[in-house]
This record gives structure tokens, C-alpha cells and sequence, in this order.
């Protein structure tokens, strides 16, 4: 889960303004969406002026906490190939993961 501080959702909204479709590439890619669901959290009702146009292209960006995930059956701890898929789960997510962090 990963919630920001009003200061870096600012800057964070700033970076998806700029470039509103480079998130949703990032959401879209194969490796992601093999792994994970659609990106997840809270969004404020009201988008401030400045964020408006890049709203229209990329919804997020009205996000507060931006979470994913991937739920599986409790015998998944168990299988033969863990490693291999929690090896997966960390690349899928490494992508969008360096995106939300680099603001």
C-alpha cells in the first residue's frame, strides 16, 4: 500500500499531469497485468483545476493511495515453484513501483 503525504501526492499529480498516459502503459503492460489487478484506492471527489484535463486522460491522478494485488488460494504457499512466482510478483510490480517512488 502506498499512501503519500500532501507535499509528494502533490508532486506525484505534477508527474501524471505531465505525462498522463505513462502510468496506464505501466498498468497495461503484460508482465503486470498477468500478475496483478487493477490499480486500487481511495480518490478525492473534487479534481483541482490544474489536474482537470489529465483527469479526463488517466483517473488516477484523483488517487490518494495507490495500492495493487494479487490474492490466491492459501495452497499457493505450498507449491513446488514459490520462488519462481514470487520472483515474478516482484518484477511485475518493480515497473510501477519505481514510478510511484521517483517524485
Amino acid at each position: 500500500r502506498y499512501g503519500l503525504e500532501k507535499e509528494d501526492l502533490y508532486s506525484l499529480r505534477e508527474k501524471i499531469a505531465k505525462n498522463p498516459k505513462a502510468i496506464g502503459k505501466l498498468l497495461n503492460a503484460k508482465s503486470y497485468s498477468a500478475v496483478y489487478g487493477p490499480m486500487e484506492g481511495e480518490a478525492i471527489k473534487r479534481i483541482p483545476k490544474e489536474f482537470q484535463e489529465a483527469h479526463s486522460i488517466e483517473p488516477l491522478i484523483a488517487n490518494k493511495q495507490f495500492y495493487f494485488k494479487a490474492e490466491y488460494n492459501p495452497e499457493y504457499i505450498l507449491s513446488d515453484d514459490l520462488l519462481e512466482k514470487t520472483i515474478q510478483h516482484w518484477e511485475a510490480a518493480k515497473p510501477i513501483t519505481q514510478y510511484l517512488y521517483d517524485i
